[in-house]
């Protein structure tokens, strides 16, 4: 028992300081720098509904050619592609789960894909629910993301990660 808290302790350690150099929060805001120089922002991180939380994700410093996927999975260790995800990949736009950001989709699914603006910023709103056929955000510790697209799903370069939690059953 005393060594596998340990080694959660120094995992957790390594992945705060893995994912990202530094982390500031205001109110409910907490902005988060990764390792690669992309920012990342969500309006809330803390106390989510477990029935579902609508939060404003936004970034910046995003490499424009790889486009991404903004969602929320559970915690993976440092390097590796975060999933589980929210409820999987949302090809149709309808969970709203998932947002694919991209500046070079192929023309059918542009309807489907938030374009980055100039400096790789990206602002879009995901809806968050604690368990999904995917994934249970009460059982595992989970984390809003950024992670490169299904034409780069092998790439780290884009993972960052904010650690989310949520209310406890029977409040909001």
């Amino acid at each position: 028992m005393r060594r596998t808290r340990f080694t959660a302790v120094v995992l957790t350690a390594a992945f705060a300081v893995f994912s990202c150099l530094g982390a500031a929060s205001a109110g409910t805001t907490t902005t988060i720098k990764s390792v690669n120089g992309q920012t990342l922002t969500s309006s809330k991180t803390v106390g989510l509904a477990p029935k579902g939380s609508w939060v404003t994700v936004s970034g910046g410093g995003y490499d424009e050619r790889i486009g991404i996927y903004v969602t929320y999975c559970r915690l993976v260790r440092p390097g590796k592609v975060p999933t589980p995800c929210g409820a999987g990949i949302d090809m149709t736009g309808s969970t709203h789960t998932s947002v694919w950001v991209s500046s070079n989709a192929p023309l059918p699914l542009r309807p489907l894909v938030t374009e980055y603006n100039p400096g790789g910023k990206f602002k879009v709103r995901i809806k968050v629910i604690a368990v999904t056929s995917e994934i249970n955000c009460l059982k595992y510790r989970c984390a809003i993301v950024t992670k490169s697209d299904h034409l780069n799903l092998d790439s780290t370069k884009n993972n960052v990660v904010m650690p989310i939690t949520f209310a406890k059953k029977g409040t909001k």
